[in-house]
């Protein structure tokens, strides 16, 4: 009896099992057959690091993978000298499925050279250049850094960049990455001249470095991008430091009840757009002589954004424009957290327990989207908010819904800012549909090739563009899509982390794209001829 149970369970085991798939594959340098050594990563869609499996594509570029538990994964590839690749699409791997011929094309990276001088042109030296990638959140501009040199005391003061992948830019930064020009010291002078310290002449004179963009403007916003062919050299010539008088913040933390001054409170500054090489987040200290004031020395030009905190039950944030001139009385009310209360209609909504409800800050900066997930009943309750200008998203519900209305009382909200003081008398009524439409989309080139891992754009002029990339065989599918007329294109550049988001930037495709409309649970499915820079 013991045997034939034992016998039972063996079989029940063997059969519940998965069988291990295996992936084999090669990576070869863009626009030849040519292999690359590299390193694989092949990472599960909704699992954890642990579910993630490594390996080495050797001298003929090859790599195999094996004993891979069933799911859907994401590829990588990284090699001296290439840009980071991903294959074009997920990769749905079954129990005992052997995947082959997988290609993974790599682009090589290029170099960027040049001099930083002073305003007489010479060379200066112990100074940063970086080369910045952008990024972009609710449509605006940031700069993230993927390459740093720094120039040392040597006679001709040249960088150089390597391994710089295109569209990227070019920033020289002051020595000091945080010099700010406030704060005080004592040292003897002997004990400095033994020691070689030095003063900085800007806590002298009050000065700040201004970073300095290719082709040589102070302004990110007028910031070009090096145009950088794979494997090149790019000379990006002289950049002339550029100095100015750092600006000087005063002001107060006030209490929205009384207007009296709050002692104890934490402030926060950040750069709006955050900009790489200047100083991104930068808590102030408050005045010890003055409980509530407090003061922010040597800011260069720019968009700030001031954050104060007292407790948990206290916050304000407020938009900073620095010029050229010192601000003083400068006041920040506190004001209490709210939470926003509302309501999912529209549907099977007991079955959207993962769905949340999203207020995205429209003033960025240290500000987190404060959400809330929605509960058995359709109810959800956002807590913690700060008063401030919010758009209202939806994430983690499955990919064919969509927002159909949302209305704050008698207000639409729905792909609109709301301006939120304080606690709304009203709920947030969101209604919802799970009959999104849908677009299957092919990319060839011009030649009629399916084109792989092509970046397919679907704009419209009241949200956010919509992504996809096209799968090994130039294919491409979207669904969930808010029923109106949009605009689908295939750019042949894919540089930038959400480059799509920027209205400027998609406004430079606007007459090359493809018209198309949607209803409510329609399909369409479209042939686009990826666009040629």
């Amino acid at each position: 009896m013991n045997a034939i149970l034992l016998l039972s369970l063996v079989l029940l085991f063997s059969q519940a099992a998965p069988v291990g798939a295996l992936l084999e594959g090669s990576l070869v340098k863009l626009g030849t057959r040519e292999p690359v050594r590299g390193r694989i990563l092949l990472t599960k869609t909704d699992g954890s690091l642990n579910d993630s499996r490594t390996a080495v594509a050797d001298d003929n570029g090859k790599f195999v993978i094996g004993n891979i538990l069933p799911g859907n994964y994401r590829l990588f590839a990284d090699g001296e000298n290439y840009v980071r690749a991903e294959y074009g699409s997920a990769i749905a791997l079954a129990s005992g499925q052997e995947m082959r011929n997988v290609v993974v094309t790599m682009t090589p990276t290029g170099v960027t050279v040049g001099r930083v001088l002073n305003r007489p042109g010479d060379p200066l030296t112990n100074i940063y250049v970086r080369a910045l990638k952008p990024a972009y959140r609710q449509g605006e501009r940031s700069f993230t850094a993927v390459r740093q040199a720094q120039l040392y005391f040597i006679s001709v003061a040249p960088y150089d960049l390597p391994r710089i992948e295109s569209q990227t830019y070019i920033v020289p930064t002051p020595p000091c990455l945080d010099c700010r020009g406030e704060g005080q010291a004592e040292m003897s002078l002997v004990r400095l001249l033994a020691t070689g310290d030095f003063i900085d002449p800007r806590a002298v004179e009050g000065a700040v470095s201004l970073p300095v963009y290719f082709p040589g403007t102070t302004d990110p916003a007028t910031a070009r991008p090096i145009v950088l062919e794979a494997g090149t050299m790019f000379n990006a010539g002289d950049f002339i430091a550029v100095a100015t008088r750092g600006v000087t913040v005063r002001g107060r933390i006030i209490d929205y009840l009384n207007g009296q001054m709050v002692a104890g409170a934490s402030i926060q500054l950040d750069t709006r757009p955050r900009a790489s090489g200047s100083v991104s987040l930068r808590s102030v200290r408050p005045d010890p002589n003055n409980p509530g004031a407090f003061e922010i020395a040597g800011l260069v030009p720019g968009s700030y954004i001031l954050t104060s905190k007292l407790g948990d039950d206290l916050a304000a944030t407020t938009a900073l424009e620095v010029r050229d001139r010192d601000i003083e009385n400068l006041d920040i009310v506190l004001r209490p957290l709210f939470k926003v209360t509302g309501r999912l209609a529209g549907g099977n909504v007991a079955g959207l327990t993962q769905t949340r409800i999203l207020l995205q800050p429209q003033l960025g900066g240290i500000m987190t989207p404060q959400s809330a997930v929605v509960q058995l009943d359709g109810t959800f309750t956002i807590s913690s908010v700060v008063a401030g200008d919010y758009r209202i998203a939806m994430a983690g519900a499955p990919k064919s819904w969509y927002m159909k209305t949302a209305r704050l009382g008698t207000t639409d909200v729905l792909d609109r800012v709301v301006r939120l003081e304080g606690e709304p008398k009203s709920h947030l009524e969101v209604l919802i549909s799970g009959n999104g439409a849908t677009l299957d989309v092919i990319v060839r080139d011009d030649q009629q090739r399916p084109v792989p891992q092509a970046m397919v754009i679907l704009a419209a002029a009241k949200s956010l563009a919509l992504t996809a990339t096209t799968d090994p065989s130039g294919r491409a599918h979207m669904e969930g899509i808010v029923p109106g007329a949009y605009k689908v294109f295939a750019p042949g550049n894919r540089e930038g982390e959400g480059i799509w988001q920027d209205p400027d930037v998609l406004g430079l495709y606007e007459n090359r794209g493809l018209e198309i409309r949607f209803t409510e649970g329609g399909n369409q499915n479209v042939e686009l001829t990826v666009i040629s820079e």
